[in-house]
């Protein structure tokens, strides 16, 4: 099993921890599950995964 934002082969970049990245109209949005914020849409999952984990370390710090 992986951890949380390892790669799975065959499964693009996983979810960072507290969020949620899905498929939309558009491309991929993130949303982080703490308070139901969701990302306007990225044109690709690894964009919105990437974008999902600059947003926790902006609400990290």
């Amino acid at each position: 099993m992986s951890g949380a934002g390892e790669r799975v082969p065959g499964h693009g970049p996983a979810d960072p921890q507290g969020y949620s990245v899905t498929a939309v109209a558009g491309g991929y949005a993130w949303t982080r599950r703490a308070d139901g914020v969701t990302s306007a849409p990225h044109p690709t999952r690894a964009e919105a995964v990437a974008a999902a984990r600059r947003d926790r370390e902006a609400q990290e710090s």
